[in-house]
C-alpha cells in the first residue's frame, strides 16, 4: 500500500523548484508551517531527509532528494495531464462570497475573464453584507470572499482589488439642484432625513466612521429609514423619502439617467474592496487558479 501522497510530492517539488520553503508556501497558497509538515511527513515516510538545511534561508536537495525529484516531477506532470484530459468532466465549482459592490460592479467582469482564460469551471456566487461574507468563509460555505470592510485581521488575509467612492444620493428636485448650483458637498446635507443601510453593511460602517472622524455624533443624524437593498434605497431616495450614503458604482446608471443626484463628501470618501481568504487557506486547484488569476490581474493594472 502506497504511503506517499500526491500532496507530499507536490509540496516537495514546489520547495525544490523554488529552493525555498517560504516561496513554495506562497506558490501553493499554504502557510510555511503547513509546507514544513508535508516535507517532514514525506521524510518520515522515506526514512531519510530530502533537503539539507544549510542555514535559515538556504536549502539544497540531499542525494536521495535529487534522486526522487525527477520521479516526483513526472508524477505531478502526469497528474496535471490527466486533469487536462478529463476536460469533458463537470466544471469545477468555485464558491465565492461577495458583498453588494463587488458582486454587482466588479465580479461579473472578473468571472467572465477567468472563464475565458481558464475554461472548465462554474461559479457559485453567494451574496451578503461584509459581515455575512466573513461568516460564510468561517463556515467554509465559500472559500474566497470579496468585501468592503476588514473585520478579522487575525484569521483572514486581505488583498485590495479595486476601490469605490461613497457619495450622498439625493432626489433630483429643485431644492437639491439649487444645492448643486451652490457647490454644496455631502457634509452640507447631514441635517436632511437620511436612509441608512443595515448595521453590518460596509457602506454604513464607512459612513459612520466618517461622521466619527469629523466629530459628528451619530445621534444627531435624522434616520428616517433603514433598508438592506441598494435598489430599494435608490428608489426611496428618488421618491423623496430621504437622502442616503451609497456606493457611486452601484448608483452610477441612476445618476447618469438623472433619477438621483450625487454629492461628494468634503473629504473624498474612498474605500478599498478586498479579496479575503482564511490565513490557513489550503486551496483546491480551481481556487488556487482563481486567486492567482485575480492577483496577476492586479499586477497588470
Amino acid at each position: 500500500m502506497l504511503r506517499i501522497t500526491l500532496k507530499q510530492l507536490e509540496v516537495f517539488v514546489a520547495v525544490a523548484d523554488n529552493n525555498s520553503f517560504t516561496l513554495a508556501a506562497e506558490s501553493l497558497y499554504m502557510t510555511q508551517s503547513t509546507v514544513s509538515v508535508h516535507i517532514a511527513s514525506l521524510e518520515d515516510t522515506l526514512g531519510t531527509p530530502v533537503f539539507e538545511r544549510i542555514n535559515k534561508k538556504r536549502i539544497s536537495l540531499t542525494p536521495v532528494g535529487r534522486t526522487i525529484y525527477g520521479y516526483a516531477k513526472e508524477v505531478i506532470r502526469n497528474c496535471s495531464d490527466i486533469e487536462q484530459l478529463a476536460g469533458q468532466k463537470e466544471p469545477e465549482k468555485l464558491r465565492i462570497g461577495a458583498s453588494t459592490v463587488p458582486s454587482q460592479c466588479w465580479l461579473p467582469d472578473i468571472m467572465s475573464e477567468f472563464i475565458g482564460e481558464c475554461g472548465n469551471c462554474a461559479f457559485i456566487l453567494r451574496k451578503g453584507d461584509s459581515f455575512q461574507v466573513h461568516e460564510m468563509i468561517r463556515r467554509r460555505t465559500v472559500r474566497v470572499g470579496f468585501v468592503g470592510t476588514i473585520l478579522d485581521k487575525v484569521n483572514m488575509d486581505y488583498t485590495p482589488v479595486t476601490q469605490d467612492r461613497i457619495v450622498m444620493l439625493t432626489p433630483n428636485n429643485r431644492h437639491f439642484c439649487d444645492m448643486k448650483s451652490r457647490n454644496a458637498c455631502a457634509d452640507d446635507l447631514l441635517g436632511e432625513p437620511i436612509i441608512m443601510r443595515e448595521a453590518e453593511s460596509g457602506t454604513r460602517r464607512e459612513f459612520t466612521e466618517y461622521l466619527f472622524n469629523n466629530g459628528i455624533p451619530l445621534e444627531s443624524i435624522d434616520q428616517v429609514a433603514e433598508i438592506d437593498q441598494p435598489g430599494a434605497i435608490i428608489e426611496s431616495v428618488s421618491k423623496e423619502v430621504g437622502i442616503s450614503p451609497m456606493s457611486e458604482k452601484i448608483a452610477a446608471q441612476f445618476i447618469a439617467d438623472g433619477k438621483v443626484l450625487a454629492f461628494r463628501f468634503k473629504t473624498d470618501l474612498i474605500r478599498n474592496i478586498y479579496m479575503v481568504t482564511e490565513k490557513e487557506f489550503e486551496a483546491s486547484v480551481p481556487e488556487k487558479n482563481f486567486v492567482k488569476f485575480v492577483t496577476n490581474r492586479l499586477k497588470r493594472i
